[in-house]
């Protein structure tokens, strides 16, 4: 149940014993994570503790904080001879995962008034910062492309964003109309404070055999590498245009080290093959086009799924 005004937060549910070892903290725990993502999109969830047992093992205790809490370190779950990275499970309504956290940050430092974004008509960064404005009484103005309207954009504007859609649609004309617009902010989703905001959801990680995850615009990499401190090997499966290694170079050396490329087999517009893993959904762009990569032992970086699918 929920907490009351002014009650102790107390656990809401416990599996497992701390510091112990067992199973039954990674096997079944799937109804878990799904009971803590509804609590969360409730705003009845703030934040999930997880530690590694002797054995092992994840295990973990909720408390009943009021507030998404920016320090929630996301579980890591066994699916079969896999494990998931469950960053989709910091969830408010309207979006989730690291693009969240992202948003949640940039727009809190930003000054006041509008705050300003671009992306593709089914990126998830509108419905991202709509989502973070909204928590903080701001406004979005939301550049992109011109072309039927996508559920991403449709939950941004519900959200209360302003889409302003451009032609041609290049990514390089609207990115120049957004950072030309004097309505508000411009918030980059690719600066120092951005990798910062993910680095420790990675340092949480222990040492995993590998890590694989799709990779975009890479702010998730980076900050994977630097909060592993480049020593776990990294499948960065690429779902889109060409990977910005000068960026990586600049904002995660020594990520030549450890992190090696391969190229998703759909087109960026396509959806992957495999929906779910286990009874985890996965984004139809993103992490569904990991899945013909996972080997055994591998941590499979699950950075969120689009609100649309996810309900």
């Amino acid at each position: 149940g929920g907490d009351q005004d002014g009650a102790r937060p107390r656990p809401l549910v416990e599996v497992g014993a701390r510091g112990g070892a067992g199973t039954h903290g990674l096997v079944g725990a799937v109804s878990l994570y799904a009971q803590a993502a509804h609590r969360l999109e409730q705003g009845r969830l703030g934040r999930l503790v997880f530690d590694r047992g002797a054995g092992g093992d994840v295990i973990a205790a909720a408390t009943a904080d009021r507030d998404l809490d920016l320090a929630f370190i996301s579980p890591i779950e066994r699916v079969g001879d896999v494990f998931v990275k469950r960053d989709d499970l910091f969830a408010a309504a309207g979006s989730n995962g690291g693009k969240l956290r992202r948003a949640m940050v940039l727009v809190a430092s930003a000054p006041p008034g509008a705050v300003i974004g671009f992306g593709g008509r089914q990126s998830t960064t509108a419905a991202a910062l709509a989502t973070a404005a909204k928590m903080i009484g701001r406004s979005v103005r939301f550049h992109t492309a011109t072309g039927p309207q996508t559920d991403e954009m449709r939950i941004a504007e519900t959200l209360g964003a302003c889409i302003v859609r451009h032609a041609p649609g290049h990514m390089t004309v609207i990115k120049a109309r957004a950072l030309a617009d004097r309505a508000g902010t411009y918030v980059d989703f690719t600066c120092e404070r951005a990798v910062q905001s993910m680095e420790q959801q990675a340092a949480s990680l222990g040492a995993p055999a590998r890590i694989v995850m799709a990779v975009g615009g890479c702010i998730t990499l980076a900050a994977v590498v630097r909060g592993t401190k480049a020593r776990v090997p990294i499948l960065a499966v690429v779902i889109g245009a060409k990977p910005p290694l000068a960026w990586l170079d600049h904002f995660a050396p020594g990520w030549r080290k450890v992190v090696t490329f391969a190229q998703a087999a759909q087109s960026y517009h396509q959806s992957g093959p495999v929906p779910m893993l286990g009874d985890i959904p996965l984004d139809p762009l993103y992490e569904s086009k990991t899945v013909a990569f996972l080997r055994p032992g591998d941590l499979l970086w699950n950075s969120g799924i689009r609100a649309a699918v996810a309900k």
